[in-house]
């Protein structure tokens, strides 16, 4: 054996290990013992300890690369080899030139064997993408934005969200302009393109393909047409053409796939002419599609390669197409083995469009199913956005669905349907807050804390990047984990799932006199169905709204933005009128006829209409019953009772501050606030205030946890946007201003964003938004259409973090209109009226005052229980 001094020559100071390096540590060790320790020459210098590790590992590398074709022993060298990677990059000092080659080295060690065999990696994946991550860190971000995305596949099939991954993925991919994208890189991008696609944003992965394609370029010294790199490219063509397919491009499409089919790895022109069967379907050419997909089974050598889920599947769509005795026995088989796979929607989509006609109940039945598993695919922590996008193709089903149970009168399942795509998040973190999941000692509690940590602690000397990146990845995980406690909760309490609606729950929980109505929207169509409950009894129906109709609702929804509004839009009654007979179904309507109190859940576009102040038969409906507006009506079930008098005010706004200046001061907010404290006072109950230059952001966040009695009510006056300013800065996954996250208060020194609201813990039940548009929310962001009623807008965000009643108004305010009603509102609280009856009796009488125009004051709502 070399003497020691022999060791540190041949390891040298820097660079990565020599030849000679890795050849003396393939001479020390025995091929598959375990680590050998430092020579004792070596110990105490971190650099030559790390450096022996490192060359240790890049032989036992080569060990396993030698020995590829016998797995378990080529598995066992490669774990070997990525111990001894981790030991070097612990042991080499943090400001030493080598460690982030080190880093790299680990990394791609880790990356290349999961890549080799992933079935044999797969139950240490989170170890294995937590040692990524670590790996990443150290590098400078060219490095490791490629490694970051090759690990991307992994950290989704390890358990980890799609809106994490997509954060990664949006902040690695403009490191990697200019980069050349071929092997693992190419292989781990158009994975994550197909996540687009799978999302239903067809046109994101075809940008994030043509990015592939465009970095498909040959290395230095690569010829241009070497296998690899042609295989890749055509890899890339057909996934491009199945998202073009998703966009309708049909002719692109062909195109794309015949140019594989004539010219590509024989692997890959199979697979071409599989998918070229999709094509011709969705063409209208059920004939072709069969000549394709027998062809591309026969070159296949069966229906194996290419995925017997796939394969039954189209034949079952090819034999309804052709309108086969057998389609049905084809659609039974297709829905067996399609089974847990990302076709069984589709197929249980086709099994239901097969039976509507012939079948309707049975037909119903499996769009119950297909309402399941989409509900389950849902359960991914999905930002709003990506929820709703996810949404997109599956629509046109799911609005099938609700109307072939409203026309079969089965109102259980348009119930159940409905509720289930209703407020998704708002409904999960409801559960929580009622159930008190999280114990001190589990997952949910550590990743608060360390949210809670990042947000409000004190500033470190941690990169800002860096912890930017960690809270984006804790806020998914927290939704995650908020789902599953739901699950768990919902399980344990004899409730039905997620999926499944507790909709006898939600009918029992109306008594005499208390009506509600939960609406569906489908726009393209202009359907709006609708459940209405009252008392145990229920009735479900649907109508097809006009155009004049459609066109004054979209009239009306423009114009809450405009800078120049007409404000006798604000009022529904003023032409074009908005009547309640126009947009809910008669047989509804007649239910809720007489009801002391109605509910009213909207759908997408719908959440725009001031509600209580539409008319029924020349009445508007605040003039007859209390009415109140939910996200959902299963949402609405998980919040708290409203106590029946206050117990105290807490006035904050009119602020006057460096912010705040910028726009137009606001000096009845400022009576508005002093007046609501003189009438609390003058009932003798408890005061609080933060007004003018104290209204600012750190006062609000004392304000929120300041210890308050139950019962104290939240009343906040100023100005709010109702979307980016140039302050508030937009979310993820956005690609317009439209961001409903970024609606905000605007106080003294900045704004408190809706995103910033819902993760507040809030300890007022009732809230009082007497600012413009803090009712207002989105119908879609960018080409999205949010379909999912998912929690938006400032009023969502304070019930998420807290409250269980908003006052807020839909459309912009009138300031003194404005002010005289919530001092009506206060004082009929006061009396003892619960909100919902307190605003609608405030409007009441302003309407028979004749003080003010019914377009001042008729867009305030009560939102929540």
């Amino acid at each position: 054996m070399p003497a020691p001094v022999d060791f540190a020559a041949t390891l040298g100071t820097a660079g990565v290990p020599s030849f000679d390096a890795v050849a003396l540590m393939l001479d020390v060790r025995i091929t598959w013992s375990p680590p050998i320790p430092p020579p004792r020459a070596l110990l105490g210098d971190p650099v030559a300890e790390s450096r022996w590790w490192w060359a240790q590992a890049m032989a036992v590398e080569q060990v396993a690369i030698r020995n590829h074709e016998l797995i378990d022993l080529w598995l066992e060298a490669v774990k070997r080899a990525i111990d001894l990677s981790q030991r070097a990059v612990a042991t080499c000092p943090p400001n030493h030139t080598d460690r982030v080659a080190m880093a790299c080295f680990a990394a791609d060690l880790v990356l290349d064997a999961c890549t080799w065999a992933p079935w044999a990696i797969g139950p240490d994946l989170p170890a294995i993408v937590e040692a990524v991550d670590a790996y990443c860190a150290l590098l400078p971000p060219e490095l490791a934005a490629a490694r970051r995305v090759r690990a991307l596949p992994l950290g989704l099939a390890a358990g980890r969200s799609i809106a994490d991954a997509l954060v990664v993925l949006d902040g690695s991919i403009e490191a990697l302009e200019g980069s050349t994208w071929i092997g693992p890189l190419a292989e781990a991008t158009r994975s994550m393109a197909r996540v687009f696609a799978s999302l239903g944003d067809a046109t994101r992965a075809i940008e994030l393909l043509d990015r592939v394609r465009a970095g498909l370029v040959a290395a230095p010294g690569t010829p241009t047409d070497a296998p690899d790199l042609e295989y890749q490219r055509k890899a890339t063509l057909i996934d491009r053409a199945m998202s073009l397919l998703d966009l309708g491009r049909i002719d692109e499409a062909h195109r794309a796939l015949d140019e594989v089919i004539q010219g590509g790895h024989p692997e890959l022109r199979t697979l071409a002419q599989c998918n070229r069967a999709i094509a011709r379907l969705e063409s209208g050419d059920a004939a072709g599609a069969e000549h394709d997909l027998d062809a591309a089974e026969a070159a296949a050598g069966g229906p194996g390669p290419l995925g017997w889920p796939l394969v039954a599947y189209l034949r079952a769509r090819i034999a309804v197409a052709l309108g086969r005795d057998d389609a049905r026995k084809s659609l039974d088989f297709a829905t067996n083995l399609t089974k847990g796979t990302g076709l069984e929607w589709r197929t249980w989509a086709a099994f239901a469009g097969h039976e509507a006609a012939g079948d309707p109940p049975e037909a119903l039945r499996a769009y119950r199913r297909m309402a399941a598993v989409v509900a389950d695919a849902r359960r991914l922590s999905l930002g709003y956005r990506l929820d709703n996008t996810a949404l997109l193709d599956k629509r046109p089903h799911l609005s099938a669905a609700i109307h072939l149970a409203a026309q079969l009168g089965d109102w259980r399942v348009a119930l159940e349907i409905i509720e289930t795509f209703k407020a998704r998040e708002l409904r999960v973190i409801l559960a929580d807050r009622k159930s008190g999941v999280g114990s001190p000692t589990s997952r949910l509690e550590v990743v608060e804390r360390r949210i809670d940590a990042l947000e409000f602690g004190p500033p470190t000397a941690m990169d800002f990047a860096f912890s930017e990146q960690e809270l984006l990845v804790l806020r998914a995980e927290r939704v995650l984990l908020l789902e599953q406690e739901e699950w768990q909760r919902s399980a344990a309490t004899g409730l039905s799932p997620a999926s499944d609606p507790p909709v006898d729950d939600i009918v029992g929980s109306y008594a005499d006199g208390q009506a509600a109505i939960d609406l569906s929207f489908d726009r393209p169509s202009r359907m709006i169905a609708a459940v209405g409950l009252r008392a145990g009894t229920v009735v479900v129906s649907s109508l097809e709204i006009t155009p004049e109709v459609l066109g004054a609702i979209e009239r009306r929804a423009g114009n809450l933005r405009s800078s120049s509004p007409d404000t006798l839009l604000f009022d529904p009654s003023t032409r074009p009128a908005i009547a309640l007979e126009d947009v809910v179904p008669g047989p509804v309507l007649d239910l809720v006829d007489g009801a002391s109190d109605v509910v009213i859940s909207p759908h997408g576009l719908l959440h725009l209409l001031s509600w209580p102040a539409m008319k029924r038969r020349g009445v508007r409906l605040f003039e007859s019953a209390a009415v109140s507006v939910t996200p959902s009506l299963w949402a609405r079930s998980l919040l708290p009772p409203n106590s029946a008098v206050p117990a105290g005010v807490v006035a904050f706004g009119a602020p006057t501050g460096a912010v705040a200046n910028r726009l137009e001061r606001l000096e009845s907010a400022e009576n508005e606030l002093r007046s609501t404290l003189a009438l609390f006072e003058g009932h003798r109950l408890p005061t609080r205030s933060a007004i003018g230059p104290d209204a600012t952001k750190q006062a609000f966040a004392g304000a929120m946890t300041a210890a308050t009695a139950p019962g104290t009510v939240l009343h906040i006056a100023c100005h709010a946007t109702t979307g980016t300013d140039g302050t508030v800065q937009g979310r993820p996954f956005l690609d317009g201003p439209d961001d409903p996250l970024s609606a905000a208060l605007v106080v003294a020194d900045g704004v408190v964003s809706a995103d910033d609201l819902r993760r507040q813990r809030l300890l007022f039940a009732e809230v009082v938004l007497s600012a413009c548009s803090t009712g207002w929310r989105p119908a879609a962001v960018a080409d999205v259409d949010l379909l999912a009623d998912t929690a938006l807008g400032l009023v969502a965000s304070v019930l998420q973090a807290g409250a269980s009643m908003v006052i807020a108004s839909i459309s912009p305010a009138f300031d003194e209109a404005a002010a005289d009603l919530i001092q009506r509102f206060h004082a009929n609280r006061l009396a003892g009226e619960l909100p919902p009856l307190a605003i609608c009796h405030a409007q009441r009488e302003l309407l028979s005052s004749g003080t003010h125009d019914p377009a001042a004051f008729v867009g305030f709502a009560a939102f929540g229980r």
